[in-house]
């Protein structure tokens, strides 16, 4: 926590004050020397997010302090949700089916993992890390490892390759600004408006094509 504030150059004092802590106090807990009850350290962790001025970091901070199974499940259904407008009908089922068959151990694991593909993904967008692969290509990636192949649900080639040219285009604008040093809370904003008008001008070309 103490580098995500660093990096979005926030000070520690400021949201020792918003949950209402003394700073000493407050800065033992950030150094892990006494235990706090889970209701605490979410508290920290909203504070921490809302200062930050960046959504993602409280489910990321959450599911490092408390990885629940509920948290876990968000991880998976991050990966539906990805999926569900990349592939055909019938994958979901096709992906629950292949998680089931696997042993026990396999199929926790497989979880583990898609919740720590899920923080890496939120935690870039903090601490601007440079990455060479897309969400997507990780997620398939991850299930393949586990034998879970999706290949018979690809949508047309035409539409992989929109789909692959959005994704592309999202990683290589993250980066760049990732390599700009720029605040979080104003890379955000600039990715969006960027996004913005990306999809107003994919959207206008549909358009006009009919």
């Amino acid at each position: 926590m103490r580098d995500l504030l660093k990096l979005a150059r926030k000070t520690q004092a400021k949201i020792a004050d918003e949950v209402g802590l003394p700073y000493p106090y407050f800065s033992i807990i950030l150094d892990g020397q006494r235990k706090q009850p889970f209701s605490r350290l979410r508290a920290i962790n909203a504070a921490v997010a809302k200062e930050i001025s960046e959504p993602g970091v409280l489910p990321y901070l959450n599911a490092l302090v408390a990885p629940s199974e509920d948290e876990v499940m968000e991880g998976f259904e991050d990966v539906l949700t990805l999926l569900k407008a990349r592939l055909k009908a019938g994958h979901r089922q096709a992906l629950l089916d292949g998680l089931l068959a696997l042993p026990d151990v396999k199929q926790h694991a497989a979880l583990a993992a898609f919740n720590k593909l899920r923080r890496r993904r939120l935690a870039r967008h903090i601490t601007g890390e440079k990455l060479e692969t897309t969400y997507t290509e990780e997620v398939l990636d991850l299930l393949a490892s586990y034998g879970v192949d999706l290949q018979a649900f690809r949508r047309t080639d035409e539409e992989m390759r929109a789909f692959e040219a959005e994704d592309r285009f999202r990683l290589a604008l993250q980066n760049g600004l990732g390599e700009t040093g720029a605040p979080v809370a104003l890379r955000n904003e600039i990715e969006r408006s960027i996004m913005e008008a990306f999809y107003q001008v994919v959207i206008s070309t549909l358009k006009a094509s009919r």
